[in-house]
């Protein structure tokens, strides 16, 4: 069957109404503060705190997170009408800083309610409650979605209906924008009976345990008119759980007051009041170079901030971008900005974009330390094939190496030798003031098509194009054999520790089709 495009705002198909009683930990989500409005499921997993899916609390379209005065929340019955249940609004939306609107990678958001309900919290799926999830593992689809395509309105009583959870390789193969390292994929065979439909989405997929239903899945997508016989896909909960538990914390209801004293007859002194506290502004970031590493496979990154440690001035990395269809792309993105980016103070945030042929541009948010920074991007790509791509939210940490790019020359020209994680060597050597690759030489282990693998020493002469900051860039380069050849994409970073380290991800085509090293770690 030819695959079709992901929609999002899933609900369940061929499933059966949920009995009093069961399933107390699903919420029921709407808003009203659009003309049409819409609805999704959730569920309870603080008192204060509904899990869902993203794409119910952001618009997809602008990347702007919805306000939460219009949202309502519904718990502790089946029946969302029902007189017996509890009514809840929502005072903030938290969306998942992973979270790639135009895949709906990472697709999940937090609503914190206004008050608390007592529904009780559904335990989210970790390796000690759950185990491994195999493919065939029966799980439930749960939710208040529509239970036919374009059923004008969603039934009242919560639906459930049976499920099986594939394998990440047949997931890849059959479903649109697949992406095994934070989703899932079930569907129903051999009756393909069962599915997810529009409403649905925020969902839980559940699987049993020693202690219960657990949470291993929210309903993310589904393709064409609610095909049942097309699998629908779910954010991974187990990578949330940390998320989930720190704004858990955050936002938990304070304690009951204590109880009051008993009367005294003794007169009551009051206290002077303590003088306020006003506390001094944080310092800005210190100027200088800083290097350090992403959430994206470590890869390094740079930063050069300026201006008396008030601008960013320049940004190096290499992020992985998410395209509709399923498309991603491994790209350089570095460079000094056009101009100047905005002030920055010590917790604030930088906008820098880069313009070419094809648009890019990154936001970022900074947290300044003692000769060290933190933070998030994301960065967005306008290209002319794939249409808009992003990162999503991207964490990073880099640390001070260096007072000022133009008066420091850092030793990056010489040759480096070191090891990947695949226990082959490296050797590479960088010259033209520490912005270019000269040679490279790597040892790699390649998984190809119907198991095969393929174990090759790649070589490459260069020059590459030259990095935009000394020390630090990305590489693209092609790869010729006697057989074969193919491509590699690297990373290259003077290190706070070590001599120099990257990431490398090369891709061939051999006798036995198209082969790939996924992303390999490397250092000196």
């Amino acid at each position: 069957m030819p695959r079709r495009s992901a929609l999002a705002h899933a609900a369940v198909i061929g499933g059966s109404p949920a009995s009093s009683g069961t399933f107390p930990e699903l919420a029921f989500i709407s808003d009203t503060t659009e003309e049409e409005g819409f609805r999704c499921t959730g569920t309870v997993v603080a008192s204060n705190l509904i899990l869902t899916a993203a794409h119910c609390a952001e618009n997809l379209e602008t990347d702007i997170i919805d306000e939460p005065g219009g949202y309502t929340v519904v718990t502790g019955n089946v029946d969302r009408n029902a007189v017996s249940r509890q009514v809840s609004a929502v005072s903030k939306i938290v969306v998942y800083p992973g979270f790639a609107p135009s895949v709906l990678y990472g697709d999940a958001a937090l609503l914190v309610l206004s008050t608390p309900t007592t529904a009780p919290v559904i335990p989210l799926w970790t390796a000690s409650n759950a185990g491994t999830l195999e493919a065939g593992r029966a799980a439930d689809i749960v939710g208040w979605g529509q239970e036919y395509y374009e059923q004008e309105s969603l039934p009242e009583t919560l639906k459930w209906a049976s499920t099986a959870i594939q394998s990440p390789e047949w997931c890849a193969q059959h479903a649109l924008n697949f992406y095994e390292a934070g989703e899932l994929c079930a569907i129903d065979p051999p009756s393909y009976s069962t599915g997810a439909c529009h409403g649905d989405s925020g969902g839980p997929l559940l699987a049993s345990s020693a202690e219960g239903p657990v949470e291993v899945g929210i309903t993310s997508h589904i393709y064409g008119e609610c095909f049942t016989t097309e699998p629908s896909v779910f954010t991974r909960t187990d990578i949330l759980v940390a998320w989930v538990h720190e704004w858990a914390e955050a936002v938990k209801p304070p304690a009951p007051p204590p109880a009051p004293a008993p009367a005294s007859s003794a007169p009551v002194v009051k206290a002077a009041p303590a003088p306020a506290v006003v506390p001094a502004p944080a310092p800005p970031p210190v100027e200088g170079v800083y290097r350090g590493a992403t959430s994206q496979s470590s890869t390094p990154i740079g930063l050069v901030v300026g201006a008396g440690g008030h601008r960013v001035t320049a940004v190096a990395t290499k992020v992985i971008y998410r395209c509709r269809g399923g498309h991603t792309i491994s790209e350089p993105l570095e460079g000094l900005s056009n101009g100047e980016s905005e002030p920055i103070t010590a917790s604030d945030t930088f906008t820098i974009t880069f313009s070419g042929s094809e648009s890019e541009s990154i936001v970022g948010a900074i947290n300044a330390g003692d000769g060290a920074m933190s933070g998030t991007l994301i960065a967005k790509w306008q290209t002319h094939r794939y249409g808009l791509c992003s990162t999503g939210r991207v964490s990073w940490t880099a640390q001070r190496t260096a007072p000022a790019l133009s008066t420091v020359a850092l030793a990056t020209v010489g040759n480096y030798h070191g090891w990947t994680n695949q226990g082959g060597h490296i050797l590479m050597t960088v010259a033209a003031g520490g912005r270019q690759l000269t040679d490279l030489e790597f040892f790699a282990v390649y998984g190809c098509p119907h198991h095969h693998s393929v174990h090759l020493t790649e070589s490459f002469l260069g020059p590459t194009e030259p990095w935009a900051l000394e020390g630090f860039g990305s590489f693209t380069v092609g790869l010729a054999g006697h057989n074969y050849s193919g491509r590699v994409d690297g990373t290259f970073g003077i290190g706070v520790s070590a001599p120099a380290f990257g990431t490398l991800e090369a891709s061939t085509v051999t006798r036995y089709g198209h082969c790939r090293t996924g992303v390999v770690p490397w250092g000196s």
